[in-house]
């Protein structure tokens, strides 16, 4: 094992951020003011979340469609949000995806929609951000409401959302840009399902503003970690103890249980989360350093790596996929230089099996490459120049 690890995930969060979502007051009193500054940041259609998952359930039962209705959703997504659907009593339809822009078409989704459908959820993944224009005028012919999820998407205020999509969402979970320990932002463009979903987590509990302190000093543990020299003793340390890197890992970065979801999510958000998501979101700068690594390392693969959502409207790289036949041997090298390369960094499934092929087979093949701020342009080039050399190409799924 190196001396020096890049780490899979960078924390988007300063120690400062972290000592205030652990010592913030975050009164009651203060909630509605932080709302306030969402909405100016957001837009008025703006609701705040604990998560995207509260939002998509607060979401489903406020349009209390019946029971059996259909949501189409992408075929790669985060299993819980299919669990969501289920949940209310819904059946989840996963629609395959196009590996150039790693979203499903509007002919897919055309494909897909019958008499029972009433949602279609379009996720922008791994930072890839597609126009919607096509897939919105299906939804319309056919009366289905289209909600983008840009959980991965958000780059500071250059995306907020697509305007012809009825609901956006966006996730500040720990491991996502801009992290604010939690939380999410669900813009409803429609103002009476707007007070529905208001209306549904106004009978929520609320999350308790210590559950935001713990949240704040376990992800300061975690980002005393994450230097490169420490994470190289952890991961050398958990080698030692034959202990699953990406399980490990996976694990301490998790929001939820994967047991009892529902109860779990059907929160509102503390104050103090509330506080840090005003005080993050309203300042929150684009991260150039991102593009910039991810451009060159682009520049510096070879044609016959492929890398999913070339073809994207936009990129916000918040992941850097490749994909190969020989994964754990790609992985296994680049660790040895240095690169925690995996193939877990996220709990990205595909959500469909045998009905969605494309999405099964990249998820089977994808390795995901760090970037992180701490990279110079010398580490691209290193990072580029191992994957040059082992890679086998996974070029042929996207024909």
């Amino acid at each position: 094992m190196p001396l020096k690890v890049h780490p899979r995930l960078y924390l988007d969060i300063g120690w400062g951020d972290l000592w205030f979502g652990m010592m913030a007051g975050g009164k009651a009193s203060g909630a509605e003011a932080s709302r306030a500054a969402l909405r100016k940041t957001f837009g008025a259609d703006a609701v705040a979340a604990l998560s995207v998952r509260s939002a998509l359930l607060a979401l489903l039962r406020a349009m209390k469609p019946a029971y059996g209705a259909e949501v189409l959703m992408s075929g790669v997504n985060i299993e819980n949000m299919a669990d969501v659907v289920r949940a209310c009593g819904l059946t989840p339809v996963p629609v395959d995806i196009d590996l150039e822009t790693l979203a499903p078409s509007a002919d897919a989704v055309r494909a897909a929609i019958t008499e029972r459908t009433v949602i279609y959820l379009h996720a922008h993944l791994y930072g890839s951000r597609n126009a919607l224009g096509a897939h919105a005028a299906v939804c319309q012919q056919r009366g289905v409401l289209l909600v983008e999820d840009c959980a991965q998407a958000y780059d500071g205020r250059a995306y907020l959302g697509s305007p012809v999509a009825d609901v956006s969402l966006f996730s500040f979970g720990p491991i996502k840009p801009a992290t604010t320990l939690g939380g999410a932002v669900a813009r409803v463009r429609d103002d009476a399902l707007r007070a529905g979903v208001e209306a549904e987590m106004a009978g929520w509990p609320e999350q308790a503003n210590a559950a935001v302190a713990r949240r704040a000093r376990k992800l300061m543990m975690l980002k005393a970690l994450s230097g490169p020299h420490l994470f190289a003793g952890v991961l050398a340390l958990m080698k030692w103890r034959k202990l699953d890197a990406d399980v490990v890992i996976g694990a301490a970065a998790r929001g939820f249980k994967a047991s009892d979801l529902v109860p779990q999510i059907s929160h509102r958000p503390a104050p103090r989360l509330l506080s840090l998501m005003a005080r993050r979101l309203s300042l929150y700068p684009r991260a150039g350093w991102r593009r910039g690594h991810a451009l060159r390392l682009r520049a510096a693969l070879h044609a016959d790596v492929f890398t999913p959502g070339g073809k994207a409207a936009d990129h916000a790289y918040w992941l850097f996929p490749v994909l190969v036949d020989n994964a754990a041997e790609l992985i296994d090298a680049l660790r040895r230089e240095g690169f925690d390369a995996t193939r877990g960094a996220t709990s990205m499934r595909a959500v469909g099996g045998a009905a969605t092929p494309v999405a099964q087979r990249m998820i089977e093949r994808v390795v995901y490459l760090p970037l992180t701020p701490g990279l110079t342009a010398r580490d691209v080039d290193r990072m580029a120049a191992v994957v040059n050399r082992l890679c086998v190409s996974g070029r042929a799924l996207a024909a």
